[in-house]
This record gives structure tokens, C-alpha cells and sequence, in this order.
């Protein structure tokens, strides 16, 4: 695993505008992109694709709104840096989110991630549903 750059946080003079210049250009993430070939895919990996595509972009939309961004993105060239920012991000979260559902392997892991975090707050809410119900756990059912 490459060394992490931590220059900026270990200097004891006051950050400047060069030092954050230097370092975004020795560390662009911003062209990141996935592994992930749309073109190649069948059409229901790729009709997946298109909709988390368009789930990003909406997402995106909405949180410039929050931070304050007034103006529509349609206004900009493809060239403009927040709509660089938009189709780079976009295409690598897309493509990982693509790898993981291809990997069966990966997407287990997803789940049981998921699972192992939930576990203690699933079975806590289980625990207070029956008891609300005067119920075991295991004799709740969808009735």
C-alpha cells in the first residue's frame, strides 16, 4: 500500500494557497475513473448503469442546491469544473457500484457488512416490537 501524503497536516507554519496548489496537482482524485465498461455490458447491466447514473446526478443536483449553488448546470460547458467533478464522480461510483453487483463474492460482503453492523440495533427493535406485543421474538410474524 502506497505511503499516505501527509504534508499538509504534519507542517507547524499556517497553510498557503501554494501548498494546497501543489498538493491537489501531485494528487488529482478528480480523474479517478472505474474500471467499469458500460459499452461492453449486457442490456440489463446497462439499463442498472443508467439508473445509478441518473440516481447520482440527481443526488448531485440536489446537494449543490444545499451548499448553496444557485445556478443550473445546464448553463455550463462539459468543460466547467463542477460538471467535470459531476461526470467523473459519477462514472466511478456507477462503475464501482457495477463491480460489486457483477461480484457475487463482493456483494455478499455488502450484505454481510450490512448485517453485522444492523445486527445489534435489528435485534433490539425486534425485541421491543414483542414486547409491545407481549410476544416472543420468534413468534412474531407478519400477522
Amino acid at each position: 500500500m502506497p505511503k499516505k501524503d501527509t504534508a499538509l497536516l504534519d507542517k507547524t507554519s499556517p497553510i498557503m494557497l501554494d501548498d494546497l496548489k501543489d498538493r491537489f496537482h501531485r494528487s488529482d482524485w478528480s480523474t479517478s475513473t472505474s474500471p467499469y465498461n458500460v459499452a461492453s455490458a449486457d442490456a440489463e447491466h446497462a439499463n442498472v448503469y443508467t439508473m445509478v447514473r441518473e440516481y447520482f446526478d440527481a443526488f448531485w443536483v440536489k446537494k449543490l442546491k444545499d451548499n448553496g449553488y444557485k445556478h443550473p448546470l445546464r448553463s455550463y460547458s462539459d468543460n466547467y469544473p463542477i460538471r467535470l467533478l459531476e461526470k467523473s464522480e459519477g462514472s466511478y461510483i456507477a462503475g464501482t457500484i457495477m463491480g460489486i453487483i457483477e461480484d457475487d463474492t463482493a456483494l455478499d460482503n455488502v450484505f454481510d457488512i450490512f448485517f453485522a453492523a444492523m445486527a445489534e440495533p435489528l435485534s433490539k427493535e425486534l425485541e421491543a416490537c414483542a414486547a409491545t406485543m407481549g410476544k416472543s421474538v420468534d413468534s412474531l410474524t407478519d400477522d
